[in-house]
């Protein structure tokens, strides 16, 4: 796991990491500026708002592999203050299921947490009857111990999707 900085920016990891989001997303997420803005916020270190954690695996040709991204930000606008935040959470899908998310978050807790934060918020778009979205439901409302901040379960009515955002305690399941 690392935090990527303007270092890693040549036009192939850039084209890596934007093919690989996207794929994830299934649309067009991120774009090339969009990658470059965000590894160069990691030049900032430990001031750095928010950063882009990358998982690696080392792949067949023994070469290391970019298996995966988050990004964890410190403070942003829709979260009360002592509240971070993490999301654009995609795992490469060979490399699915073989917990490259489950440590992807918890680098992305860990440094909120020694940040100081208390809290940590994500959101996602939910899908009733799909079942990639209620596997992320499992995962995020379960698992991790989120709560939605509506305090409502999800929508119980086939195909019907709803926007949840979901805080939990730094330092609790996850």
């Amino acid at each position: 796991m690392t935090v990527g900085t303007s270092e890693l920016a040549s036009e192939a990891f850039i084209h890596e990491v934007v093919t690989m989001v996207n794929c994830s997303y299934g649309c067009r997420r991120l774009n090339e500026m969009d990658v470059n803005r965000r590894l160069a916020m990691g030049d900032d270190g430990e001031d750095a708002n928010r950063v882009l954690h990358l998982a690696w695996r080392k792949g067949e040709d023994g070469e290391q592999k970019l298996v995966g991204c988050c990004s964890s930000t410190k403070s942003v606008g829709w979260a009360p203050r002592g509240c971070g935040h993490w999301g654009l959470l995609v795992v490469d899908q060979a490399a699915q299921c073989s917990g490259v998310a489950s440590a992807l978050v918890a680098a992305a807790e860990s440094r909120l947490c020694d940040a100081g934060l208390g809290y940590v918020q994500i959101e996602y778009d939910f899908t009733c009857g799909d079942p990639l979205s209620e596997r992320l439901f499992r995962w995020y409302e379960g698992k991790l111990g989120f709560k939605a901040l509506s305090g409502e379960p999800p929508t119980d009515v086939p195909g019907e999707s709803e926007w949840r955002s979901c805080r939990k305690q730094l330092g609790s399941t996850s």
